[in-house]
């Protein structure tokens, strides 16, 4: 239990300042010429991207989890496909 916090406030932490610094990059240099939905469109595949390299590499080796509990697979389960589809469409507000 104390393992999963500490990864979770880990990875927490490094997408919050991965964010942070592309954030304020974005902002100063490519909002003024791909205006805001451009910027967003340009940084949504990074965030997407390094939040995933994150997870699956960098925090189990800064936190030193055993080998078997680093990275996760590239796909999910159809059942864990339709846990999430179902809580996503239960919480969509229309």
């Amino acid at each position: 239990m104390v393992a999963a916090f500490k990864a979770a406030v880990a990875y927490f932490a490094i997408v919050f300042a991965v964010g942070f610094a592309l954030g304020t990059i974005h902002v100063l240099l490519l909002t003024p010429h791909v205006g805001e939905m451009g910027r967003v469109i340009l940084e949504l595949p990074v965030m997407f991207g390094s939040s995933r390299l994150i997870a699956q590499e960098a925090g189990p080796l800064v936190l030193r989890l055993r080998s078997h509990l680093r990275g996760s697979h590239w796909f999910a389960s159809d059942s864990e496909k339709l846990i999430r589809g179902a809580a996503s469409r239960a919480l969509s507000v229309k």
